[in-house]
Formats: structure tokens, C-alpha cells, sequence
């Protein structure tokens, strides 16, 4: 959590210049107000109590006090946004390659909970066998503005075209305006395409 905290600390400056000119009552600028003081991010949405496909919304739920679920956005070969950590499906699925390579309803097919249960038998449940990978989309129906998210555009270079599908997806859910949302990524390029796209 400590690299995270770190670059919680470090967007605060970048933030308070990005404030200029937003009205001090709206939500945008209450999360702003927010960055000041030390904030809790649930990396991964608590990873450590459920599989990734679904930590956010059988475990993230439960951990009290989080101010932001974290998350590693990628594309798919059919320009939908979806919930992935790693690169591969390999190790957290059923499946094989990259999630670029795959459509939606391929990767809808994966079970990508059981791995969980094998790794961590203490926190094992049958209900996490053959979860299916989440959408973002599924992820903001499901907890809407209750909470704020912090999302990593994940490997860019492997997923084009995701700065615009995910700026599409915060502007339709109202994420921007509304305050919920922080992107980062260890891509600069990414981030600038982003503030291209949504200053």
C-alpha cells in the first residue's frame, strides 16, 4: 500500500494547481480538499479476501473506511473495459494470452476464481469458482458513487484505444464531475492522452 500512499502524496500538488478556477463547494473540488489528508486505498479492492474478478464487490464492500478501490483497467479486442491485474490470463484463469487478444463474451467464459481458493485456502469459497471477469461498468453499477475509485490504465502499450474508452465510461457514469475518480498509470503517454481527453 506504501507505493500507492506515495503517490497519493505526490498527486496532492499536481491536484492543488489542477484546482484552479473549480468552484470550492462542487465534488471536484471536495476531492480535491480530500487528497490533502491521508487516504486509504484498497489495492486491488482488498485482493487479499477474494479473488481480483470479484475482491471489489464480495470483499471491497466489507473493508471498512476505504476512500478508493484500486483497479487496473484494460481493453478488449472488442474495445470493452474490463477489471484485469495482470498482463496474461495465465495465472489468475482458465485462459491463455492477453486480454486484447479476446472479445468480451470469450473472456466472460473464463473462470477466473478458482485459482483463488487454490492459493489461499483459508479464504476459500465456493462461491468464487467460476467467476467470470468484471466490466468496469459492472463495477460502477454496482457500487455507483458510494465510493471513489483509483484506476490504472494497465500496460497501455498492450491495450490501444483504452484512454478513450475509459474517459467515454467516467463521463457516462459522471465519475469526473462527481469527484470519484483519480487514473494513474507508469506510462506517461497515457496520462497525457487522458488529459487530452478529459482535462
Amino acid at each position: 500500500m506504501s507505493r500507492y500512499l506515495g503517490t497519493a502524496t505526490a498527486l496532492t500538488a499536481l491536484m492543488a494547481v489542477a484546482s484552479v478556477g473549480i468552484a470550492s463547494e462542487s465534488p471536484l473540488a471536495q476531492q480535491l480538499n480530500a487528497l490533502e489528508n491521508f487516504q486509504v486505498i484498497a489495492h486491488r479492492g482488498a485482493s487479499g479476501h477474494a479473488p481480483k474478478a470479484r475482491c471489489r464487490l464480495r470483499a471491497g464492500s466489507r473493508v471498512g473506511g476505504v476512500d478508493y478501490l484500486e483497479l487496473d483497467a484494460q481493453l478488449t479486442a472488442d474495445g470493452e473495459v474490463v477489471i484485469f491485474h495482470d498482463n496474461t490470463l495465465e495465472r489468475t484463469s482458465n485462459g491463455e494470452g492477453h486480454i486484447h487478444e479476446h472479445t468480451l463474451a470469450e473472456l466472460k467464459a473464463l473462470d477466473t476464481g478458482s485459482w483463488f481458493n487454490e492459493a489461499n485456502p483459508e479464504q476459500a469459497s465456493e462461491d468464487f469458482v467460476g467467476l467470470p471477469m468484471l466490466t468496469l461498468e459492472e463495477l460502477f453499477d454496482h457500487f455507483g458513487h458510494t465510493t471513489r475509485y483509483y484506476i490504472e490504465t494497465k500496460s497501455p502499450h498492450l491495450n490501444p484505444g483504452l484512454e478513450a474508452a475509459l474517459v467515454e465510461r467516467l463521463e457516462a457514469y459522471d465519475m469526473v464531475e462527481e469527484g470519484r475518480v483519480l487514473v494513474q498509470s507508469f506510462a506517461q503517454d497515457s496520462l497525457l492522452k487522458i488529459e487530452a481527453l478529459q482535462p
